[in-house]
């Protein structure tokens, strides 16, 4: 999968979450990173959501498994 892929799945989650259903774009989020798990796009939208419902663990879990897999990532 190219590295600037997002999956259509993952937009429609962030335009969730920009409507301010942050609860509805976690679960779409989560059903997507089952499918494709390497997708750090949507490993760092699901921890955004996990951190606005205030699940921090579940947001740190996923921040760390996003900078483990994709350290490059946090170099912007």
């Amino acid at each position: 999968m190219p590295s600037d892929f997002i999956p259509e799945a993952t937009q429609l989650a962030k335009k969730t979450l920009a409507d301010g259903d942050v609860a509805g774009a976690a679960k779409q989020l989560a059903t997507q990173l089952a499918l494709t798990p390497e997708d750090r796009e949507t490993q760092y939208y699901l921890a955004v959501c996990y951190r606005y419902l205030g699940d921090f663990e579940q947001a740190l879990t996923h921040i760390r498994t996003m900078l483990e897999t994709f350290p490059r990532f946090a170099r912007g």
